[in-house]
């Protein structure tokens, strides 16, 4: 699988479904200022695998988007340095959920760690998918 760079315009992800979630490994990709629409908000692009359930962890089953876009000052502060750093491919293991709210504002989206057992297990399929990776493109690589 080839990587490639994210542009603006990927499938659009809403919070509210992204908490129903046991857990996202989410590999930012792009950061933009303004991501359009109504409010011209910052957002993150990231490919997401969705682990629905706790059973789609054990399982490494999960859903994957290509080049989500993620909103919410929070979720989106946290991934933009991930999204503009060094690292070749950085990704995260967290959940969605709701922050303290400031008096008189609705709480904001943040991201949550997951347990250890829900980490280790996200981090061994994250660290094969990888390998997988790799050996699919050294094996077209004309040696």
């Amino acid at each position: 699988m080839a990587r490639q760079k994210i542009a603006t315009g990927g499938k659009f992800t809403k919070n509210e479904e992204l908490a129903e979630a046991a857990a996202l490994l989410i590999r930012p990709r792009n950061y933009v200022e303004d991501a359009g629409g109504t409010y011209h908000k910052p957002a993150v692009y990231a490919d997401l695998d969705i682990f629905h359930t706790v059973q789609d962890i054990k399982d490494g089953t999960p859903e994957h988007i290509d080049g989500a876009q993620l909103q919410g000052n929070a979720i989106v502060g946290a991934l933009k340095p991930l999204a503009l750093g060094n690292d070749s491919d950085p990704y995260v293991i967290v959940r969605v959920d709701r922050g303290q709210p400031k008096p008189g504002q609705q709480a904001p989206w943040v991201l949550r760690d997951v347990d250890a057992e829900a980490d280790a297990l996200i981090e061994a399929y994250a660290e094969g998918k990888a390998d997988a990776e790799l050996g699919d493109l050294l094996g077209d690589a004309p040696f």
